[in-house]
């Protein structure tokens, strides 16, 4: 995956190597991704701690909250914790047209359409470009689900 800052969060793309004779290339698109926010409006990015392969960064919720994404080099997946800021999961793509609009909540296939959605465990999104995400939350949460492009919102502000 490429990860990295994006404008109210941090963004996970999928990535692929392409090579020929005398160039390797790593591709990415960041339209495949998925970019874990929050509703309200972020401050500045910072760099809480760093390591040798890993990386915390933070940023401030206007609201006296924070949102919170380690990222480490080689990780298969990205996180974020949330402290007084309502979770936001989104792409820039829309559910993939053999999916029907749907997505997959605690292994039952739901409709995306705008509703509301309680997830016990886990969401999966497959999007048009033929990329599947999950999204674990920590705890039961309320999302509001849109197609196209694709997001899950939460309701309301984790604790």
């Amino acid at each position: 995956f490429d990860c990295g800052h994006a404008d109210g969060g941090v963004r996970a793309s999928p990535s692929r190597v392409q090579a020929a004779a005398g160039n390797i290339q790593v591709l990415s698109d960041a339209r495949a991704g998925v970019r874990l926010g929050a509703t309200e409006k972020l401050g500045e990015r910072i760099v809480a701690a760093h390591g040798a392969l890993s990386v915390v960064l933070e940023w401030p919720v206007a609201t006296g909250g924070r949102l919170t994404a380690p990222v480490a080099r080689g990780a298969a997946f990205l996180t974020a914790t949330y402290a007084g800021a309502t979770p936001s999961i989104s792409s820039d793509a829309p559910l993939h047209e053999h999916g029907s609009g749907n997505v997959t909540i605690d292994g039952r296939s739901t409709r995306c359409d705008g509703r509301l959605l309680n997830v016990e465990r886990s969401v999966e999104a497959a999007l048009d470009t033929d990329d599947l995400w999950a999204v674990y939350p920590s705890r039961p949460t309320s999302f509001v689900c849109v197609e196209a492009p694709f997001s899950l919102t939460a309701t309301k502000k984790s604790p």
